[in-house]
């Protein structure tokens, strides 16, 4: 038997859609006294221990007849079994009562779940509103368990598409129509290749719109909607709401100006739907709804620093030009929810919560532990095993230049990797190296997102504020990271101040010869972009006049009038 918790759930046009009406649902919004818990129905045994246990629950089954208002839309669903099943999935979790659910249910659950994303997204997303709305009139801090159980599980979900990525030197964002935003100074790759005593290339100092190329009849094709985006020195790569991929390409007049970004579908996965994207210091990743993991890019992001390469996952250290599926995931196989990839290693999760990496091993960043062979290089993904039982159920992950940061559905986060810098929040202060996980215990709150970077992380909570540990590779400023006390301990993570409902994080790793450097993005409720860090190729406006910004901006041209958009 497996604890699992339900992948994400976007909808069919990936913003989630409307949902039912208000007046077919009850409200979640009334007070716990007065709603009565309601006992499980007779339900078949496998699923019986679940729902008694939900029952049992503090929460008991509130809002039953909420979740009983998914099932009244058409669905493709046509098995009662599959329907009870993600009932009861979906009623423990939104209640708090994880449960074990048996392997061979498995696949009814998932079939439930294709036909039942519109829906689910589409009331949850309602309720939220509507909670949103009664806190605002009443001026109340907190939500009711069931509304606090609702907003979380949304917060853990919405990390998995990411809208706004800080790359190396550059910024990349999609805004809340849809539309693709490139700044800053993209194609690395490009200015290596440029003789070294000519100037670089100007950055685009203002956001400029990813746009469908005009056609050879003069007409400017529709640009789709995206979803999500992720950016690295060599590659843009967004995800547009039918779930087809997409990667924009920079084209440069002969002064070096930036003329157009453009949007070209990728040929090899259409048809494809995907899921999740990753990609960083030359390598790429995608995951299609049916758990496939498609990979390409080179063994190192620098051809002048070989010792960065790592494998993909194909047995080998290779290049590999053409999105190509990784054997050993997919349907019949281990199904993968979510990838996030470093500079040399390689973080995959499973539906089922599990942990697989590939690449580069020192420092402990794989987290499996302590080789007798002495190998640094895994060339085929292994299981990451944990200390504790039952292990916990991994939603995220994200993969630092030396460290690692897995999320559960709990939202604990556990680390491994390199800890000489205190980027791993744990109290075990003598522990330079975690070789396997271990739950990161100086955290103050539940984790709704992550991110990595160089020496630093950061952690987003469920109440939208930010805390970071680690210290900074740019120049002297070490420990003084967001102002700092001298003396302060940097594994005890500070909250950042200046930073309030919080949803997405993103901090780039530039690692160029020589120069080490990031900056990252965070991004409100309400869209809004706040930044830090190494600003020197406008990656954001600098308010000091210098290359580094030490403290938390606003991106003051964000989100763009639309008056000034392109289409």
């Amino acid at each position: 038997m497996r604890c699992i918790a339900l992948p994400p759930l976007p909808g069919a046009d990936g913003q989630g859609g409307e949902g039912p009406a208000v007046s077919e649902l009850p409200t979640l919004l009334s007070s716990p006294g007065n709603r009565k818990p309601r006992q499980p129905g007779p339900i078949s045994s496998p699923i019986r221990r679940v729902g008694v246990a939900a029952a049992r629950s503090p929460c008991g089954f509130r809002g039953n007849s909420f979740y009983r208002a998914i099932f009244k839309a058409p669905s493709p669903v046509n098995t009662a079994a599959a329907r009870e099943l993600t009932l009861t999935a979906i009623q423990c979790i939104l209640t708090g009562a994880f449960e074990m659910l048996l392997v061979r249910e498995l696949p009814f659950l998932a079939m439930a779940c294709s036909g039942l994303e519109t829906m689910v997204a589409g009331t949850c997303a309602q309720q939220l509103r509507l909670a949103r709305a009664r806190l605002a009139v009443t001026g109340e801090a907190r939500f009711v368990r069931c509304e606090r159980q609702l907003h979380r599980v949304r917060r853990q979900s919405s990390a998995l598409l990411p809208a706004s990525t800080a790359a190396e030197n550059y910024s990349a964002v999609v805004d809340a129509h849809g539309k693709l935003f490139v700044w800053g100074r993209p194609g690395w790759l490009e200015d290596r290749g440029r003789d070294p005593q000519d100037p670089k290339w100007p950055p685009i100092t203002w956001p400029k719109q990813a746009l469908v190329p005009i056609d050879t009849v003069g007409s400017r094709p529709p640009t789709p909607k995206f979803l999500a985006v992720v950016a690295s020195r060599h590659a843009i790569l967004a995800l547009s709401g039918d779930g087809q991929l997409h990667f924009a390409q920079v084209v440069r007049s002969a002064s070096g100006y930036a003329k157009t970004i453009d949007v070209h579908a990728l040929s090899e996965v259409k048809g494809k739907r995907m899921v999740n994207l990753s990609t960083r210091f030359g390598q790429a990743f995608a995951v299609s709804d049916s758990g496939e993991v498609f990979a390409w890019g080179l063994p190192s992001g620098d051809p002048e620093r070989p010792h960065l390469k790592s494998s993909m996952g194909f047995g080998k250290i290779a290049t590999c030009l053409r999105p190509t599926a990784l054997p050993c995931f997919g349907p019949g196989r281990t199904p993968i929810r979510c990838v996030s990839t470093g500079v040399s290693h390689t973080l995959f999760v499973s539906i089922f919560g599990e942990v697989y990496s590939v690449g580069c091993s020192k420092h402990g960043k794989l987290g499996l532990g302590v080789r007798k062979d002495k190998e640094t290089h895994i060339l085929v993904p292994q299981k990451v095993h944990f200390s504790c039982h039952p292990s916990p159920v991994i939603l995220a992950a994200t993969a630092g230049l030396r460290h690692s940061l897995l999320m559960s559905n709990c939202g604990e986060v556990w680390g491994f990797g390199c800890n000489q810098e205190g980027q791993l929040a744990t109290s075990r202060r003598l522990a330079r190296t975690l070789w396997q996980p271990e739950q990161l215990d100086r955290l103050p709150s539940f984790i709704t997102g992550l991110a990595a970077g160089i020496w630093s992380s950061f952690f987003v909570t469920d109440l939208g504020h930010v805390y970071y540990c680690g210290s900074s590779r740019y120049l002297g400023l070490k420990n003084r990271c967001f102002g700092r006390p001298a003396g302060w301990d940097k594994a005890q993570p500070m909250k950042i101040p200046g930073l309030r409902r919080i949803v997405e994080v993103s901090v780039s790793m530039e690692l160029s010869s020589g120069h080490k450097w990031e900056h990252a993005l965070f991004k409100n409720e309400r869209g809004s972009l706040f930044a830090w860090g190494h600003c020197g190729h406008s990656e954001f406006p600098a308010t000091n006049g210098r290359s580094f910004q030490n403290e938390v901006v606003r991106i003051d041209y964000w989100p763009l009038p639309l008056d000034l958009r392109t289409e």
